[in-house]
C-alpha cells in the first residue's frame, strides 16, 4: 500500500534471515514454560528465574549481534545483489525475536498465580502499537520502518509485562543485565555500520572480535559464573531424569 513489491520482497528476505534466531528463541519458549512451572515450588526457584534471564540476555544478544554483523555476508552468499539492501532490516527483526523471548521469562509470575489477563492485554498492546507504527513509519522509512515498528511493539509488550508480572509474583530479576546487553549489541551494530563497511577478510576478523567482547562483558556483569551454570545444569538434568523415569 505504501511501497512497491520490491520493498516487500527485500523485507521478506530480511525476515527469512532473522527467522534463524526465531527458531532458537521459539524452541526456548517451548522449553521454558514446563521447566519454570516444574520448579516454582522449590526454595531457589526465584533465583533460578533471575539467572535464566541474565543468561538469556547475554546469549541472545551475542547471537543477535553475530547475525546482525554478518548479515551482509550471508546475503552475499545466499542471494543476488538486488537483495543486499535487506541487511538494514535484519538487526531490528532479530532483536524483536530476542525481546519477545525475554518477555516469556519476565512474564512467568502471572502464569504462576494463574492470571492469563496480562497475556491477552500484552498481545493487544503489541498488535495495536505495531499497526499504529506501521502507518507512521512505513511511508517514510519503507522496509526499515516496518522492522522498527516490529521491534518497538515487542519492546512495549516487554515493558508492560514486566511490572505487571512482578506485581503478581515478585522475582529478583537483574533487569539491568538485559538492558546493558541489549545496549551493548546496538553499540557494536552502530560501530559496524559507521566504521566497518568493507567485506574484506580484515573486516570479517574485526566483526568476529567484536562479537567475542560478550565474553568479558558477561564476566564483568557476573552473568556467567561456574556456580550458576552448575546449578542450572543440575536442576535441568534432574528434571529430565524425572520425566524419562
Amino acid at each position: 500500500m505504501f511501497h512497491d513489491n520490491s520493498e516487500v520482497g527485500l523485507y521478506s528476505v530480511a525476515a527469512t534471515i532473522a527467522s534463524g534466531i526465531a527458531l532458537i528463541t521459539g524452541a526456548f519458549q517451548m522449553a521454558w514454560g514446563p521447566f519454570a512451572f516444574s520448579i516454582y515450588r522449590e526454595k531457589e526457584s526465584a533465583e533460578v528465574y533471575s539467572e535464566v534471564l541474565s543468561l538469556y540476555a547475554v546469549i541472545g544478544c551475542f547471537m543477535g549481534t553475530i547475525v546482525s554483523l554478518f548479515a551482509p555476508l550471508v546475503l552475499r552468499v545466499l542471494t543476488t545483489r538486488e537483495y543486499f539492501q535487506s541487511a538494514s532490516c535484519i538487526p531490528f527483526l532479530v532483536f524483536s525475536f530476542i525481546i519477545i523471548g525475554s518477555t516469556y521469562i519476565v512474564g512467568i509470575g502471572s502464569g504462576i498465580v494463574k492470571r492469563s489477563t496480562p497475556i491477552a492485554i500484552g498481545i493487544f498492546v503489541g498488535a495495536s502499537i505495531n499497526i499504529i507504527l506501521n502507518f507512521l513509519l512505513i511511508p517514510r522509512f519503507g522496509k526499515e520502518g516496518a522492522a522498527i515498528a516490529t521491534l518497538l511493539s515487542y519492546l512495549c509488550v516487554f515493558i508492560y509485562r514486566y511490572p505487571v508480572s512482578q506485581k503478581d509474583y515478585q522475582i529478583p530479576y537483574r533487569i539491568w543485565d538485559i538492558v546493558i546487553c541489549f545496549g551493548f549489541s546496538w553499540v557494536l551494530i552502530l560501530i559496524d555500520h559507521l566504521f566497518i563497511p568493507s567485506s574484506s577478510l580484515t573486516a570479517f576478523g574485526v566483526r568476529a572480535g567484536m562479537c567475542l567482547l560478550f565474553i568479558p562483558l558477561s564476566l564483568w556483569l557476573g552473568i556467567i559464573r561456574p556456580d550458576h551454570i552448575k546449578r542450572l545444569f543440575n536442576l535441568f538434568s534432574g528434571r529430565m531424569k524425572s520425566v524419562m523415569v
